[in-house]
Order: structure tokens, then C-alpha cells, then sequence
């Protein structure tokens, strides 16, 4: 399972339910269907980046033969994919809140300035 945070990096997580979170995008490339997962909190940045994987995961991996299902959390309808996604994780069940890691860290920085008095 990939994640893309709010950074825009793309790295692995365990498959486990305990990886998803509300503040990033996930995929789970299965053999016949990707999953995009949009946390409630993601933003455009992460869902754009993640669908530019999600199609070259499907163009490389799958001959362009697969199915793609975006699930955004917190839409509880009663949708077909969704409900296999969440079959996937063993059922549904609420997710946790995100841990905090160096990659979500974004220092402030200020130029520096340069005066000078004449």
C-alpha cells in the first residue's frame, strides 16, 4: 500500500488498517482493482498526485486492464467499492488519527534581509 502526504511524497505502508488516516491519500494496488483512498482532510495536491500513480500503476502493471475506485472518506453511501475496499481491511471500523512524522514537519523560514544604512 502506497501513501502520498501533504508533502507530496510517495512512500510504502503496511497494509493494516492502523496506516490510514484522515490527512492523506492512500492506494492498494490489488489484482484486479486500485483503490484510491482520499483522507477527509487530503488535499487536491495529494488526491491529483495520487491518481497520477494510480494511472501509471494501471498503464505499467495492469496493460491498462484494471479497474480504478476512488473512496473518500467520511462518505458513508452504500457504494459497491467502497465496500470491497473496506471488506479489504476485514470490515469497516473507524480509523485513527495521524502520527506525526519528519516528512509532515514544514519549517517557517523568513528571507533573510539584507539593510544597509548610508
Amino acid at each position: 500500500m502506497l501513501v502520498i502526504t501533504s508533502r507530496i511524497l510517495i512512500s510504502k505502508v503496511p497494509f493494516a488498517r492502523s496506516s490510514l488516516n484522515h490527512d492523506d491519500v492512500f492506494i492498494l494496488d490489488t489484482e484486479k482493482k486500485i483503490y484510491q483512498f482520499n483522507g477527509a482532510n487530503s488535499n487536491i495536491q495529494e488526491r491529483a498526485k495520487a491518481l497520477e500513480v494510480v494511472q501509471y500503476l494501471k498503464d505499467t502493471y495492469h496493460e491498462g486492464k484494471c479497474d480504478v475506485a476512488i473512496i473518500d472518506d467520511g462518505n458513508l453511501q452504500a457504494e459497491s467499492d467502497s465496500g470491497e475496499f473496506w471488506v479489504l481491511f476485514g470490515g469497516f471500523a473507524p480509523i485513527g488519527k495521524k502520527i506525526i512524522s519528519e516528512d509532515d514537519v514544514v519549517l517557517e523560514t523568513t528571507p533573510s534581509r539584507l539593510y544597509r544604512y548610508t
